[in-house]
């Protein structure tokens, strides 16, 4: 089964954010990842982030952003950089979560477009909600 087959896109999926997101590419998330230097943000909501993610990212969905926000309120804000991903390049979700973000004070944010389809195709490991990986 893919990940985009347990996913639903969440709102506001018609309209552009106001706020310009640096969008990241897979080596530069890679390297960031690498470096220990970023946060990674799951915006899919928490069946789908239960089923595989990023390993190392925390579930922020953006249905519920702003209950999960006021738990990772403190580690967004620690000055690190924050990216956040959603399903694919099509999936608007990361780029909305990252401009909500960014009116919440969070400054260094970036949006890695390809998702997590693109982690996948690329061959990389995802992470379970079990710990395991795949």
């Amino acid at each position: 089964m893919r990940l985009l087959d347990v996913y639903q896109p969440g709102e506001n999926q018609t309209s552009l954010p106001e706020m310009e997101v640096p969008p990241v590419d897979l080596e530069t998330l890679k390297a960031l990842k690498d470096s220990g230097m970023v946060v990674l943000v799951d915006a899919r909501d928490a069946e789908s982030f239960r089923t595989g993610h990023i390993p190392g990212a925390v579930n922020l969905p953006l249905r519920t952003k702003e209950e999960s926000f006021e738990l990772l309120r403190e580690r967004l804000s620690s000055g690190i950089t924050v990216v956040t991903y959603c399903v694919d390049p099509g999936c608007r979700d990361s780029t909305f979560l990252a401009t909500w973000l960014g009116e919440r004070g969070i400054t260094d944010i970036m949006v890695y477009t390809g998702g997590i389809e693109g982690w996948i195709s690329a061959g990389l490991v995802v992470e379970t909600d079990r710990g395991g990986q795949r």
